[in-house]
This record gives C-alpha cells, sequence and structure tokens, in this order.
C-alpha cells in the first residue's frame, strides 16, 4: 500500500517546538539599558504580550515579501513594547536597537 505525501504540515511554533532562551523581558531590558534607558521587566512582558496578541497578523500584501512584511511586523512589536516601557521609538538611539 503506497501512502500520499502531504501537501501541506503546519507547525505550531511559539511555545510548542521552538522557546526562547531567555525572557523576552530581560533581552529587551538588557538591550534598552545599552542605550541608557531605564525600564522594569515586568512592564516590558507586560508591554510585550499585549502588543504580540493585539497587533494581528503581518500585512503581507503590503510589503512585498514575506521577509519584509514580518519585519515591519516585528517593528511594530518592538515599538510598542518600548512605548509601555517609556521609551520613544523616535530617540535616534532607537533604530540600532531593532
Amino acid at each position: 500500500m503506497s501512502r500520499k505525501r502531504p501537501d501541506l504540515l503546519l507547525f505550531d511554533a511559539a511555545g510548542t517546538l521552538i522557546e526562547p532562551s531567555e525572557p523576552v523581558e530581560q533581552v529587551y531590558a538588557r538591550h534598552f539599558a545599552m542605550r541608557n534607558w531605564t525600564s522594569d521587566p515586568a512592564v516590558i512582558r507586560s508591554g510585550f504580550r499585549e502588543t504580540f496578541h493585539s497587533l494581528g497578523d503581518p500585512e503581507f500584501g503590503e510589503n512585498g515579501s514575506g521577509e519584509d512584511a514580518e519585519r515591519a511586523w516585528w517593528r511594530k512589536v518592538v515599538e510598542r513594547t518600548a512605548v509601555s516601557a517609556g521609551i520613544d521609538p523616535a530617540d535616534d538611539l532607537f533604530e540600532p536597537c531593532f
């Protein structure tokens, strides 16, 4: 008996197959501190979670390639998380942070 190969295989990666090596709030707080911005990891964690869950999907139609859409989406996540921590993403020091 021959088995048909699936046409599509989906994975639930975040939290199932992939776990971050350290909590996101520690990574953000460390990078913010490198620019002399003081931030509370608990506030970062809360802001990140709220942003991540409320932002919706990347806008693939507006950004050309999938990579561009993902990058634009993550930029929004980082910017909104920074704002929640009292950091202005318009600051010149923010761009290298992203």
